[in-house]
């Protein structure tokens, strides 16, 4: 399941894509600078992206997120009513990952979607973030944030979620969670016991998904 992103003023269109995407996590926007906003700290899987916006127009999008540091990879997918040659041309030269022309099938739209998709999989570099539903882990800025809002944790509460969530769905022993961010001399084992309390507290109603495995660790069985 992925998440992507639609960037579409016709709220009747932006609606039909949705639902055709019903199988991944889709949000709607209806101008650039919301969606921009989003995805600061939400960086989809795919933008698709309308050409004439209000506000910011779709290259102009398209320059914005090729000069930016976390956003510069995430493919795009132009959608337009604009049928001259030049015009497509000027999108790919942009840095727009495909582009298709309105009126189209819902399923060429979807095949194309799908294709974009599978080419990102295989070509990404490793991930600067971890993400699960709502909560994105940045792992250069040591930043986490929960449905766009910023979380203050301590550098262990900060490792220790990060183990779990690489490690999602398997139950890691509290021996393996220390050695895995490098705490070594005495430190108790029972020391990661405080800390996920602390993070369960900080992390509201995701601390849930730190699931407690008796006689052998813990778990992250957050959303995908």
């Amino acid at each position: 399941m992925a998440q992507i992103v639609i960037v579409e003023d016709d709220p009747d269109l932006s609606g039909l894509l949705a639902m055709a995407l019903q199988d991944h996590r889709v949000r709607t926007f209806s101008n650039a600078e919301d969606a921009l906003f989003f995805m600061e700290t939400h960086p989809p899987d795919l933008l698709i992206l309308d050409w004439m916006l209000p506000g910011m127009d779709g290259l102009q999008v398209l320059k914005y997120l090729r000069g930016h540091r976390h956003l510069r990879r995430v493919p795009v997918l132009m959608v337009t009513a604009r049928t001259h040659e030049e015009d497509a041309v000027a999108a790919l030269r942009e840095g727009a990952d495909d582009y298709i022309r309105k009126p189209f099938s819902i399923r060429e739209f979807t095949a194309r979607v799908e294709a974009l998709l599978r080419r990102h999989e295989r070509s990404r570099e490793p991930s600067l973030f971890l993400r699960s539903g709502d909560l994105l882990l940045d792992l250069e800025e040591k930043a986490v944030y929960l449905d766009g809002r910023p979380l203050r944790l301590t550098p262990m509460e900060f490792q220790i979620l990060e183990v779990l969530m690489r490690n999602a769905r398997h139950v890691l022993t509290r021996e393996y969670i220390l050695s895995a961010i490098g705490v070594v001399g005495e430190v108790t084992p029972r020391t990661v016991d405080v800390h996920i309390r602390h993070l369960r507290q900080k992390l509201g109603e995701y601390g849930q998904y730190i699931e407690t495995r008796r006689g052998f660790g813990y778990r992250w069985a957050g959303p995908p």
